[in-house]
């Protein structure tokens, strides 16, 4: 999802596999469409997208749906040749009997891999979902094992985890109940960093109290103190620690 009708335009968000979204406007080969999971809008271009008619849109809402969480998940489509890689938290339908298998505009989907169909997870379920993306690169607007920024990464694992969030950290922050003190956070618990404004421009998840998996220059594992994340490899301090939440 582009700032603007153009490929070299800043890139905002993204759609991962299988999400759906609400068409606003058409400017040739590019289409504005506001996202369903998060109401982010932003202009994608149409070889990107599959575009379904009202009845088809209600059908795809009627069946059931879950979640990938597998690193290698692929789809085959039965009218195209190879596979799609699909990035943990890819939205998948109609799931039988560990079968998922269905059909768009007549072409038949099958997916390969694990997925999650039950409730919100605990804490230290969701800091195992966020290692599915250790060292994927940094990637602004990025959501996805292919690249991912900070807040990205943690909207995507937390909808893994049967969550919705908003998709940028300043609004996530908003969320939950306050956790005053480090030494007491959790697995799965959200750390939020500000700027010299006062601004929260970062986000990660706590796997315990003294280390946070995040996404800056790649998703990473650091240790996390009441100054902020002292960097393991630089060995210095990168973000300062302005409010810790938990969502569960």
């Amino acid at each position: 999802m582009r700032l603007n009708a153009d490929h070299r335009s800043e890139m905002v968000s993204q759609l991962l596999f299988g999400e759906t979204f609400s068409l606003i406007e058409t400017r040739g080969d590019w289409l504005y469409i506001e996202a369903n999971l998060d109401t982010y809008r932003g202009w994608v271009h149409k070889s990107q997208l599959e575009l379904t008619g009202e009845a088809e849109s209600k059908k795809l809402r009627r069946m059931k749906s879950s979640v990938s969480v597998s690193e290698s998940g692929v789809v085959s489509i039965d009218k195209k040749e190879g596979v799609i890689r699909v990035s943990p938290g890819s939205t998948l339908y109609s799931l039988e009997k560990g079968i998922c298998q269905f059909v768009i505009n007549g072409a038949i989907y099958s997916y390969s891999g694990k997925f999650n169909h039950t409730g919100p997870r605990g804490g230290k379920d969701i800091a195992g979902l966020a290692e599915l993306f250790l060292n994927a690169p940094y990637l602004w607007g990025g959501r996805s094992c292919f690249g991912t920024d900070c807040s990205g990464l943690v909207q995507t694992v937390f909808k893994m985890a049967g969550i919705n969030l908003p998709r940028d950290a300043s609004v996530q922050a908003t969320r939950g109940r306050d956790i005053h003190l480090l030494e007491e956070a959790a697995a799965g618990d959200l750390a939020f960093f500000d700027n010299e404004d006062g601004e929260i421009t970062h986000t990660g998840i706590l796997t315990g109290p003294s280390e946070i998996i995040h996404s800056f220059g790649l998703v990473r594992t650091d240790d996390i103190d009441h100054h902020g994340i002292f960097n393991r490899d630089s060995k210095k301090y990168t973000h300062k620690l302005r409010l810790i939440k938990r969502i569960l």
